[in-house]
């Protein structure tokens, strides 16, 4: 898993949203799917590269932040934002 491939498959479930031709999706069906994806990028850093490596001290400081805006993610749960319209509003 590489941050590309996450790129890739964002786009594909933002585009699957918004024209779904067979129903089969190249993309995230889910945010715990497009999490485990991330959380792959950390575990393969760290297991190619070492935990004493340059690469995997960042990968350690990312995913600190990562887990930290995880836990600011909205659960669903929430009102959505009053919607307001701006001059580039469609």
């Amino acid at each position: 898993m590489d941050l590309g491939t996450i790129d890739r498959k964002l786009i594909a479930t933002t585009i699957n949203k918004i024209d779904s031709i067979d129903g089969a999706s190249s993309g995230y069906r889910s945010v715990a799917e497009w999490i485990q994806d991330v959380r792959y990028i950390f575990q393969n850093t760290y297991n190619f590269n070492g935990m004493e490596h340059d690469v995997s001290k960042f990968a350690q400081k990312l995913e600190e932040v990562f887990d930290k805006q995880l836990k600011k993610m909205p659960t669903g749960d929430e009102e959505p934002p009053e919607t307001v319209s701006t001059p580039y509003s469609h």
